[in-house]
């Protein structure tokens, strides 16, 4: 019998934790413990927090040393939302740890204190009024952050939609560039299309076809690079852009070339001519040189009047 309950201890003792390790863990848990776990009622925390230290003095005496529990109290008492209760635990804080008067500084006094600074505030109304005011600064805080997450989410959608849109539409139409001085410059692709890795390929969900025919960037021609049209689609994607300019131009008014007004005026078929070879000429410096309108204008006059067909 003697053998067995020494064999049982031995057992026992293997499979429990020490009473030192268990109390701190103990203590652990009490200091998690804070005010807003009871609605911020202080009564209540204390008991709360008394009844768990007495447990582990019982196992573990003096493993919770008096003055590590008090400044779990005062820490705990400061995380209450109240801007007078806090000034006031802060103030006594201070007393404490300068040593004011450390015969007063009791467990017993420091909860008695504190329940009466609750209990005084409860009474004439400024605990309830302090608390429902910081919940509504939380509350708005909490407003604004989403307010803000919102916005940022918004501006960051608007901006992949537009930059979508202007890879849809500006991928293939060669349109020139606006920079920060109101100056219009050549289109200018972006690199990848102008390096081939295949007859297709796929950017930003988009597909990509290798296109031989003539097309241009930075006012430079390419015979080679990634549209959203292939090859032989190439002729029917060109004549829908000239239409698509050819629209525009009237819609900014006349398109006819600007010339002197004291200027004789040459005969129906010589002006036929003249004007559609005027309009070629201004499509293609508008398109493949990247000229603004009034330049490809200002262009042909002059190389009117060198010519003597001004």
């Amino acid at each position: 019998m003697h053998e067995g309950l020494v064999l049982l201890q031995i057992v026992l003792s293997k499979l429990r934790p020490d009473v030192r390790v268990n109390a701190i863990n103990e203590i652990k848990k009490i200091q998690g413990i804070k005010p807003n776990n009871f609605g911020n009622n202080v009564s209540l925390w204390l008991l709360e927090l008394d009844r768990r230290r007495n447990i582990v003095e019982v196992k573990a005496p003096g493993c919770y040393p008096i003055n590590q529990y008090l400044m779990d109290i005062f820490e705990g008492a400061l995380k209450v939302p109240s801007k007078t209760f806090k000034a006031q635990v802060s103030l006594k804080k201070q007393d404490w740890l300068l040593g004011e008067d450390p015969g007063k500084f009791s467990k017993d006094y420091v909860m008695s204190l504190l329940t009466k600074y609750h209990n005084n505030m409860v009474d004439d109304g400024t605990w309830e009024k302090e608390l429902s005011e910081t919940t509504q600064i939380i509350a708005l805080a909490t407003q604004v952050e989403q307010l803000k997450a919102e916005v940022n989410r918004t501006t960051i959608a608007l901006a992949t939609v537009s930059t979508k849109k202007e890879a849809l539409s500006g991928a293939d139409a060669g349109a020139p560039s606006i920079n920060r001085r109101g100056k219009r410059q050549p289109y200018t692709v972006k690199e990848f299309r102008l390096q081939f890795k295949g007859d297709s390929i796929m950017v930003g969900g988009q597909q990509y076809f290798w296109c031989v025919k003539d097309h241009y960037s930075g006012g430079q021609k390419y015979n080679g690079m990634y549209c959203l049209h292939k090859t032989d689609k190439y002729d029917a994607w060109r004549k829908e852009l000239d239409e698509l300019k050819h629209k525009q131009r009237q819609a900014r008014g006349s398109s006819a070339p600007r010339t002197s007004a004291t200027a004789p005026k040459p005969d129906g078929d010589a002006e036929k001519k003249k004007l559609a070879l005027s309009e070629s000429l201004r499509t293609a410096l508008c398109t493949q040189a990247g000229l603004t309108q009034d330049v490809a204008d200002r262009i042909w006059n002059e190389a009117c009047k060198e010519s003597g067909n001004a």
